[in-house]
């Protein structure tokens, strides 16, 4: 007969032969009914054994030693043969055809019958292998493994493992263990039954929840959630229910087969490990359970009570000795073990405070299940781990409570930049469920919607945030990721459905962000900011658009959009709005391109909204921009200004008056802290405040200099400083490379306040004194008082200073210097007057006003309008006379030394002095008459009238005590002298556009450059022939301006603008001098110019001149100027003065003279005849003159009909008129009827000449 050994040796091999011919199908093929034999016999002969046991094998799994000895006391036998040949039969159950149920059920029997035959480290193994067979064998068996490990493997391994205090194999797969139960195990009992059961063996099971809510697969991490905030009700808020219901447990039947309870009383209520009572009684391996009836009879002393399910957990501490109150008695963790959960007389574990908690269990261990760890507890680093990544994942499942079909609210599956930009419009604008949705994708959705809560439960309960006295302060990557956790909650479901779920979630997030959110802000304010940034940090960044590779602007636009939707929760503050919205500007700048630009438009655009983000108003909303005006500093406002052309070209819209208000702010600190710094040199200050030509500081070589354009509209020369508002005093130095960057600011200025005007649709082109347009206006004033500084790499060496002995010289233009490099501050200038011209010819009309049609104050008006604010003083025969100024108490006495005895005799001009009208709106006095038109009058009289002038040599200041003290040589410091006398200048009273107008006039000869000129030039036709700027003076206020503006800066300055080499400039020159000539006293300053020009002993001004002549001649437009007669007066005389250069003593005069002539257009030419033709009609005493220089024309320039038959012949009837009027007239004295007779005499022998 065989031994023991060699029958189980048998078995063994009889099943592992089974399982041969089961891989390799060989016939006949074995069914689970097949295995049953052998595996029967083996599972009687292990319980034969253990029927004389009576130690519980746990007791000897405590300690090495004590395993040997329960090792040794047992048969020879080879146990682990059978152990690996049991186990290898489990892989082919999913082959059987039949037979599953029964094998499976038969391996499992197996296995308990060898718990007490196996090692430790065999034991360690099962629970996760057996539970690794879920996926592979049938759904039927599911519950019956899980049973198996719950009731039979996972008291012996845990409980052995945690008296060990060891991490061992079987504890640590107990987050395996839940997850691959959750996922298979449809039925909710069996998942708490696996959750309780590693509870009562094994602490702190939450970290297990906690880690499968974290990394887990959606559905795990569901059932986990649920199962954590039922355990820890504490998390929950009392009067919100979760949504969760309890499933309790089933405890196993009564194993006694004596037991004669009814099917409902049969579920055990106690255990026994040891062997032999359930071999003995039942023929079963341990651990035996039975009913509380059944215990009794066999022996309760040897029974382990089973305890019940935790279908309800108290919130409050269940120890009946609790000494706390208040909030300290409130329960934080349960305890499992046999000596607490007697406490309470049931076999149920019980709840604990935290005092209850430190004195039971300081001196014992037991299985307890503590608190949830702390985020913020540092000596617990994988507690902060785990329960950030809870909360996070948690927060996250938002991400899918959006409708199926349309894309997460964090970044979403669609494909290309046109569904980017739906998608976004989707969330910001509405929010639609599918109409049609079957009941289990809507269960699963509203499930996703439900769960987003715990996380904020949590976040609420564990992760309260401290105050910033508290020494222990959380690091910023957990505090930062638990943010931008909720953060991405809010943005997920920015907008929810109109349903009880959606309401409730909409509470809870104003509820945060008052409360958690709230006190983050205060306490850390910048990690609140880092998780808002366009780089946030790496333990910021969530949401799919950072898990995937998402492109750079994809992942700006979920950022943006985050922040509009934080907005309506009072999360972005003013101080989070003004800190955040600078570096995303920044950002978007320099990392997007211009296409990658128009993707931002539509949230750039809502988030800018005042109607969609009514929680800022729009001074708060452009707030961030205000600060960076008030600095001084260059790269500061520059700053600011790269952010408004960013928002322009992302069609954001910022109030003209606001940005208007922005910019002056911003040209106040420039300017202020330029005088603040001038003060603080006395050789700058006086450099600075008596330059009136905008000359920059590397031309004079000023060191350190910010020179301004600072006298263009303030004082003369010798005039004292306005009072202006200093820099502030911390400001004590601005660097030179700030003071050569503020040319740049000012065109990003003008570059961006175009570009809003163009947004807004801006009101154009109407006219100049509109509410906007002064606004404009005004600030284009400042801007070109500012300091301009730069280095002119142009030049080649420094030229003098201009000398102020003649203006022509003054405004000769650049000199000759090699301009190989391009010098980029003479661009910036041009750049910037050229904005200046747009923004210009957005507020003036768009047509040009014919100077035919324009009204014109007439000379004898302007006489009269003269004579109406002065008085003729009867003491005029008198060197000196007394004048009072209007309400100062005191009298002004003038004396001119050099009065001729005749004036009248010597200039054809009345001198006059008068006392000043009190209405005159400044007008001290008049000293000489206004020159009027060249009608009949020859040159040499209008050359006189146009230098007649008036000089003061002394002024005697006579006081309230008639004490009389004279100031010699002095001028008033804020007069104006012209020929008419000193006009007064109030600045207070005067129009912005005129201010505008006088600083554009005197920067054409202080910029050299040809297109800043020409730009300059294009901005003054614009006020002067579109707005037409001086048909609006008041002539009772403003006189000295027009007469100043006339005889100083217009036509001079416009007349040394005149060169060949800047056609451009000419062409645009021409109509403005056209313009000026049709004003009071413009005919008699221009034909003065020319004088000047013409009869100058230099012949390099007369060479000038010349050429000049013909450019003006080579772009006149005969429609414009055809029907005014003052105009084609002085085109004749340009014309004539030409002609006459042809006999200059200078041989280079004369050749320029021909050559110029020459080379003006034919059209040119014969219009300038017809100018002479005109004034031949006009003027008979000047008729010799014309002839003459008609016939030198003719002759120079054959192909000009300048003297014909026909120009005789047109006339003939009224010369021989003329000529018969002489002989009637009796009056050989009459002039013009001597002149007739020349006249016709010369005609007809040039006219005769000619025909030849």
């Amino acid at each position: 007969m065989a031994t023991l050994l060699e029958q189980i040796s048998l078995k063994v091999r009889g099943l592992q032969d089974q399982r041969y011919r089961v891989l390799t199908q060989s016939h006949p093929v074995p069914n689970g009914h097949d295995f049953l034999k052998n595996l029967e016999y083996l599972s009687s002969t292990l319980t034969s054994i253990l029927r004389d046991k009576n130690k519980s094998p746990c007791d000897d799994l405590y300690s090495k030693q004590s395993e040997r000895e329960r090792l040794e006391e047992l048969p020879s036998l080879d146990y682990s043969d059978i152990f690996h040949a049991v186990m290898s039969l489990f892989d082919i159950v999913p082959l059987l055809g039949q037979g599953q149920l029964v094998l499976g059920q038969a391996l499992l029997f197996n296995l308990n019958c060898q718990i007490c035959f196996l090692n430790r480290d065999l034991l360690d193994c099962l629970p996760y292998s057996l539970v690794c067979v879920l996926p592979t064998w049938p759904s039927c068996l599911h519950v019956d493994i899980i049973k198996f490990i719950a009731f039979q493997f996972i008291p012996m391994t845990l409980g052995t493992s945690y008296m060990l205090r060891c991490e061992t194999y079987s504890s640590a797969a107990i987050t395996p263990f839940l997850s691959v139960v959750m996922q298979y195990c449809s039925s909710p009992n069996i998942l708490t039954l696996a959750v309780e059961a590693c509870m009562r063996f094994h602490c702190d099971v939450s970290r297990s929840l906690l880690s499968l809510i974290s990394t887990g697969p959606s559905s795990v991490r569901a059932l986990a959630a649920n199962l954590l905030i039922h355990y820890y009700p504490q998390c929950k808020p009392q009067s919100i229910e979760s949504g969760y219901i309890y499933a309790p447990w089933k405890s196993p039947e009564c194993q006694n087969p004596n037991c004669n309870q009814v099917d409902s009383h049969r579920n055990s209520a106690y255990y026994t490990w040891n062997p032999s009572v359930g071999a003995s009684a039942a023929e079963l391996p341990p651990p035996f359970y039975v009913c509380a009836h059944c215990v009794h009879g066999i022996g309760i002393d040897s029974f382990t009570p089973l305890p019940v399910p935790l279908d309800h957990l108290a919130r409050m501490c269940e120890n009946l000795t609790c000494e706390a109150t208040g909030l300290q008695k409130k329960a934080i963790c349960i305890c499992f073990s046999a000596s607490c959960v007697a406490i309470r007389g049931i076999n149920r574990p019980i709840r604990l405070c935290q005092s209850c908690h430190q004195s039971l269990h300081c001196y014992e261990r037991h299985f307890v299940q503590s608190p949830l760890p702390s985020p913020y507890n540092e000596e617990d680093e994988e507690g902060q781990d785990l329960i950030t990544e809870a909360i996070v994942s948690l927060l996250g499942e938002a991400e899918h409570c959006m409708a199926p079909g349309k894309g997460g609210g964090g970044g979403g599956a669609l494909s290309g930049k046109k569904q980017d930009a739906n998608a976004d419009q989707q969330q910001l604008l509405s929010f639609q469920q599918p109409a049609e949705i079957d009941a289990e994708t809507c269960y699963i959705y509203q499930d996703r919607r439900l769960l987003t809560r715990f996380g904020i439960w949590l976040l609420d309960s564990v992760c309260d945030c401290p105050s910033p006295d508290d020494p222990h302060q959380p690091r910023p990557e957990i505090l930062g990721r638990l943010i931008s956790g909720v953060f991405y909650w809010f943005q997920c479901g920015f907008v929810q459905q109109n349903d009880s779920i959606g309401t409730s979630l909409e509470n809870l997030k104003g509820e945060v962000g008052d409360g958690w959110l709230s006190k983050v802000l205060n306490a850390h304010f910048f990690v609140f900011v880092e998780c808002l940034m366009p780089n946030p940090p790496e333990y910021a960044r969530i949401g799919q658009h950072w898990d995937s590779l998402e492109s750079r602007v994809r992942q700006m636009r979920q950022g943006l959009h985050l922040i509009f939707c934080l907005m309506p929760y009072n999360v972005i503050t003013l101080k989070v709005w003004s800190h955040v919205i600078p570096h995303w500007l920044d950002t978007v700048s320099i990392d997007l391109t211009h296409k990658e630009l128009a993707e931002l438009k539509f949230v750039f655009s809502k988030l800018f909204d005042q109607q969609m983000c009514a929680v800022f108003t729009v001074n708060e909303l452009f707030h961030f921009l205000g600060g960076h005006f008030q600095s001084s500093l260059a790269c500061e406002q520059q700053r600011a200004l790269v952010w408004i052309q960013t928002l322009s070209r992302l069609d954001v819209t910022i109030p003209l008056s606001l940005l208007i208000g922005m910019i002056n702010e911003g040209l106040l600190a420039i300017k202020g802290q330029a005088i603040y710094r001038a003060n603080a040199n006395p050789a700058l200050s006086m450099a600075w405040l008596t330059d009136h030509h905008l000359f920059s500081a590397d031309k004079y070589k000023v060191p350190a200099a910010v020179l301004a354009p600072s006298a263009l509209i303030t004082e003369p020369e010798g005039a004292e400083e306005q009072p202006e508002t200093a820099a502030a005093a911390d400001n004590d130095a601005v660097p030179e490379e700030d003071a050569e960057n503020f040319l740049q600011v000012f065109i990003i200025m003008l570059d961006s306040l175009l570009k809003q005007s163009e947004l807004q649709e801006f009101k154009a082109y109407q006219g100049l004194d509109t509410t906007y347009a002064v606004e404009i206006v005004q600030m284009l004033n400042v801007m070109l008082t500012c300091p301009m500084v730069g280095h002119h790499t142009c030049l080649e060496q420094v030229p003098p200073p201009p000398s102020s002995s003649s203006a022509n010289d003054s405004a000769a233009g650049p000199p000759d210097v090699d301009t190989e490099e391009e010098c980029l501050f003479c661009e910036d200038q041009s750049m910037l007057f050229e904005l200046i011209h747009n923004l210009i010819q957005l507020l003036c009309p768009p047509t040009e006003m014919k100077l035919s049609q324009m009204y014109v104050m007439d000379e004898e008006d302007f006489r009269a309008a003269v004579a109406a604010m002065v008085t003729t003083n009867p003491t005029a025969s008198q060197p000196s006379t007394t004048v009072r100024g209007a309400g100062n108490g005191a009298h002004v006495q003038f004396s001119h030394p050099h009065t001729p005895d005749n004036l009248n005799e010597a200039t054809g001009v009345l001198c006059q002095l008068s006392t000043v009208d009190p209405s005159s709106g400044g007008l001290v006095r008049i000293s000489n008459s206004v020159d009027g038109r060249p009608q009949a009058a020859s040159a040499s009289q209008q050359t006189a009238a146009g230098s007649a002038c008036c000089s003061v040599s002394s002024v005697k200041v006579i006081d309230d005590c008639h004490n009389e003290v004279v100031i010699v040589n002095e001028k008033p410091a804020v007069f104006w002298e012209t020929s008419l006398g000193c006009f007064k200048y109030d600045p207070a009273k005067f129009p912005a556009k005129l201010k505008l107008l006088f600083i554009l006039i005197r920067s054409l000869s202080a910029y050299e450059d040809p297109g800043a000129q020409y730009n300059i030039v294009r901005c003054m036709r614009l006020m002067l022939l579109h707005a037409d700027c001086f048909s609006g003076i008041n002539y009772k206020q403003h006189l000295g301006f027009l007469v100043f503006i006339q005889e100083k800066h217009l036509l001079p300055t416009l007349w040394g603008l005149i060169a060949p080499h800047a056609s451009q400039t000419v062409q645009q020159c021409v109509p403005l001098m056209f313009y000026a000539m049709c004003q009071p006293l413009g005919e008699g300053q221009f034909w003065a110019v020319l004088r000047s020009s013409f009869r100058s002993t230099d012949w390099q001004v007369r060479f000038q001149a010349v050429e000049r002549v013909c450019a003006i001649l080579q772009f006149v437009d005969p429609k414009q100027v055809s029907k005014i007669q003052s105009i084609q007066s002085a085109l004749a005389l340009c014309l004539c003065l030409c002609i006459d250069a042809l006999n200059d003593a200078n041989g280079g005069v004369a050749t320029r003279a021909n050559i110029a002539l020459k080379s003006v257009r034919r059209s040119a030419l014969q219009f300038g005849c017809e100018c002479i033709e005109m004034q031949f009609d006009h003027v008979i005493a000047d008729r010799p003159l014309l002839l003459a220089r008609l016939e030198t024309l003719h002759n120079l320039v054959p192909g000009i009909p300048a003297l014909t038959w026909e120009f005789i012949l047109r006339r003939f009837h009224t010369l021989i008129a003329e000529s018969q009027y002489e002989s009637f007239s009796g009056r050989p004295d009459f002039f013009p009827a001597a002149a007739a007779s020349a006249s016709t005499a010369a005609a007809i022998a040039a006219a005769v000449r000619c025909a030849e």
